[in-house]
């Protein structure tokens, strides 16, 4: 998940970092307990908005780095 802002990244961190927990939330489906994890990157916006190809080179070590670690990770991009 990629989380856009003009917002501070701390408060944009926040954000993604309660949404990821409100997803982990387990759910009961077909007598099993079922539960998800996210990985989101956090992407505070400037005036200045970065390229297409930065920005997917830039998710995609985040993304490598995010299932390293096992997923359920929250990562400010810097750009």
């Amino acid at each position: 998940m990629l989380l856009t802002s003009d917002m501070d990244p701390e408060q944009l961190t926040t954000v993604a970092l309660r949404l990821r927990d409100e997803i982990a939330f387990p759910v009961e489906y077909e007598s099993a307990l079922l539960s998800f994890t996210a990985s989101m990157a956090v992407v505070p916006l400037g005036l200045r908005r970065p390229s297409l190809e930065r920005l997917v080179s830039r998710l995609e070590a985040v993304a490598r780095r995010a299932a390293a670690s096992g997923g359920n990770h929250v990562e400010t991009i810097e750009l």
